[in-house]
């Protein structure tokens, strides 16, 4: 999110420099850290990091040819949340 620090390393996923539990625990992502900001990249305002699931195969942020996404950039809606299981349901 706008704001937020960002870095991986050792497959492990930090935001605002705490480890995150992530389900996806992808040891093939190479560590990165995009900023002199203390490691950690900085995401300015109306930008966003995204990572795909499929992290081996993801075309995302980490890649240089896509890098941050802007506000603008993104559209779509939400209408049933699958995951986490417990939450499954139609969104309101």
């Amino acid at each position: 999110m706008p704001g937020e620090t960002i870095a991986y390393k050792d497959c492990q996923l930090y935001i605002n420099e705490k480890a995150v539990d992530d389900y996806v625990k992808d040891c093939s992502t190479k560590d990165f850290s995009l900023s002199s900001l203390y490691g950690y990249l900085l995401i300015p305002n109306d930008y966003y990091f995204i990572m795909g699931d499929n992290r081996d195969n993801s075309s995302d942020s980490r890649d240089k040819r896509i890098g941050l996404v802007s506000k603008e950039q993104i559209e779509g809606t939400v209408s049933i949340r699958l995951y986490p299981f417990k939450k499954f349901g139609k969104l309101k």
